[in-house]
This record gives structure tokens, sequence and C-alpha cells, in this order.
């Protein structure tokens, strides 16, 4: 999902202003086993939010990974996304996680279940984005309805998007939550 994650960069500040005032984000970015975090709890300001997402990106293994592509023996996603539970526990009001991946973990010690287990104690509904069509005969169905399913079942959604669509598909998971939760 690398063309989706680097245009992140670019329209971050836009997808801020789908924001209100007392919204806050935390960025996260995963390269293969290493998760990066940006400032916790980041105002819904569109310049701070730009900031923090070019940080994120331009960090050295980030920048790195975004260059050479995906990796090829250890992709820790489902490791990753349970750091970020736990780290969203932690926060106050209701929580949720928009996870920009296609849904392939490669080495995790976790498996999904004990995620959407987790998940679900914690109160936090997982969202993905990516560019994947909906299509059951795809190569990797299994993983992508895997990825669908454990959004679903925390109350989240998969959302596709292309890298000219990602700040109106990210504004629209804002509008989601809105429909679905107080935030």
């Amino acid at each position: 999902q690398k063309e989706l994650v680097k245009s992140f960069r670019e329209v971050a500040g836009g997808f801020a202003s789908a924001l209100h005032p007392q919204d806050h984000l935390t960025i996260y970015a995963l390269n293969c086993g290493h998760l990066l975090k940006s400032d916790d709890r980041i105002a819904a300001d569109p310049r701070a939010v730009q900031q923090a997402t070019a940080d994120v990106l331009a960090s050295p293994r980030i920048a790195k990974r975004l260059k050479e592509g995906p990796c090829e023996n250890r992709i820790l996603l489902w490791n990753a996304m349970l750091a970020v539970v736990k780290d969203l526990h932690e926060s106050a009001g209701r929580r949720s996680m928009l996870v920009v991946s296609d849904g392939v973990d490669l080495g995790s010690r976790i498996t999904w279940s004990e995620l959407h287990s987790v998940a679900g104690l914690q109160g936090v509904a997982l969202f993905g984005m990516n560019d994947r069509k909906e299509t059951p005969a795809e190569d990797g169905a299994e993983v992508s309805d895997r990825f669908r399913s454990l959004c679903a079942s925390t109350g989240g959604m998969v959302l596709h998007a292309s890298s000219s669509s990602v700040e109106k598909t990210a504004a629209q998971w804002v509008e989601l939550l809105r429909g679905r939760y107080v935030i």
C-alpha cells in the first residue's frame, strides 16, 4: 500500500480539516517489524497533522521502506496493531484506528483472533484502508477476508481508496465515525 501511504504526506492537512477541535490523533508507521509513533494526541490542527505525518514518513526506516518496497519475510501487522490498541486504551473517549494495509501479516506472535479479542475488550474499532478491489477470486482473498472480518467484527470496515482519493476516503472515515460513535 506504498502509494496510499505516500499520499498521506500531501493530504494529511486536508484530512485534518474533517476533524473537530476536541479530536486528537496519533500517527504510526510500520516498517516490517519496527513501529514508529508521532507525538501523542496531536490536536486537530491541519498544520500539526501535516507536520506529524511528514515527520513520521521522513524517518530513515520508513523513508527507506517507501523507496524499496514491501517487506519480504516479516510484516508484523497484528503485533503492531495490538501495540496501538493498547496505546489507545490509555486515551479518553472513543477510540478507533485506521490501518492503511492490505491485511498481510508475516510472523506476528499473536493471531488475528487474539487481536480481535483485545480490540473488542478495549473498545477500539478497527478500520482498514487499501487499494484492493473486492473480488473473491483474487490472489490473497483469504488474507483480505480475514482483515475485513477483523475490522467489521470490532465495529469498523475496510475502505477502498486510490492515491488520488486518500484525502476524501480519510474524511469519509471521520464521517463514518461521527455517524456511528461519539468521538
